[in-house]
């Protein structure tokens, strides 16, 4: 498992991989990565890390790139760069600006090719007025110039404005500090989040393991519905929940640990299933809870369990059905 398993927008292996070659030391590395891990930026990222890696040697389409994408290394990362680049090099105002950048986004290609001509030589009203001066009147070529509308229109397509990419890297700077420094909380927290997702559980069970989180397993008197943090000597751990047994759903838990918080911790197998007779806790549910072997801690073995909780539960309903409140059978 790799050691960001888990972290927000960073676990997939394609991010993992470029983050271990990037090597990121501050939050704008992580800010642009988050950008360029997508279908149009991600093309950026052979060069974004040679810039990162050779400082003072970024590659330019042209020169006059240079103020606009030096902070990320020559590259175009985030939609607030292709803004600034229609406007300082070819004079858009910025509600135009603004529009290409929209138009690019939504792959608008009759726009887009009206607006490269605009880009490239500029545009005059029927006054004859200077709309927008264009590249080609700033001293930038009309080669260079095709060629940074091609970058900006590729890239435009999946882009993300900074904003957004800084939200997210915040959100995922943080969650890799948890993990680091409260690895039990963390894990814990995450396997929650996975409750109606079971499939999940295997892989952070594992990772825990890599972490040298013990997994506690589930008992009736300690185990809440969620995943709980336990703290021992000097040792925290995680106790499985009971709303994480397959099989055991969401109603039957919270009526299980409701009873043992007002009555006090089950004394027996049944004494647990004379307290939850009238709550909605079925056989299935109970069949599910002995083979995840939360009743061990009343030494029956589960196949004593098994054969007979049925007999139990049905001598118990019998039982309250005649007006009796305890039963004689003891397990």
């Amino acid at each position: 498992m790799d050691i960001l398993f888990g972290i927000f927008q960073f676990e997939s292996q394609g991010m993992t991989n470029f983050m271990k070659e990037l090597k990121p030391d501050c939050l704008e590395d992580l800010i642009a990565g988050v950008s360029l891990y997508r279908p149009g930026p991600m093309d950026q990222i052979p060069r974004y890390i040679r810039g990162k890696q050779n400082p003072g040697h970024n590659e330019y389409t042209h020169p006059s790139l240079e103020p606009i994408l030096n902070v990320t290394y020559g590259c175009m990362v985030y939609q607030e760069q292709v803004m600034q680049i229609v406007r300082d090099l070819a004079g858009y105002s910025l509600g135009r600006a603004d529009l290409v950048r929209r138009a690019m986004g939504k792959k608008k290609l009759d726009v887009m090719e009206k607006e490269r001509e605009v880009f490239i030589n500029g545009q005059v009203d029927e006054q004859g007025n200077v709309v927008v001066p264009g590249c080609v009147k700033n001293g930038i070529d009309s080669k260079s110039a095709n060629k940074i509308f091609d970058e900006m229109a590729e890239f435009a397509k999946y882009a993300f404005n900074k904003s957004h990419a800084a939200c997210y890297a915040v959100v995922a700077y943080r969650t890799a500090y948890l993990k680091a420094y409260y690895p039990a909380e963390f894990i814990a927290a995450t396997l929650n989040s996975y409750l109606g997702n079971l499939d999940k559980v295997p892989q952070y069970i594992d990772e825990c393991k890599r972490l040298g989180v013990e997994i506690l397993k589930p008992e009736i008197n300690k185990s809440l519905e969620k995943f709980t943090v336990d703290v021992g000597a000097n040792i925290k751990a995680i106790r499985f929940g009971l709303g994480s047994i397959k099989n055991v759903g969401t109603v039957p838990v919270e009526n299980i640990v409701k009873e043992r918080n007002e009555n006090g911790e089950y004394k027996s197998f049944t004494d647990f299933c004379e307290r939850i007779a009238e709550a909605q806790v079925n056989k299935k549910c109970i069949e599910s809870l002995i083979k995840a072997g939360v009743f061990d801690e009343f030494e029956q073995t589960r196949a004593t369990l098994l054969a007979s909780f049925e007999t139990i539960i049905d001598t118990i309903q019998s039982g309250k059905k005649k007006g009796f409140s305890r039963t004689s059978i003891n397990v």
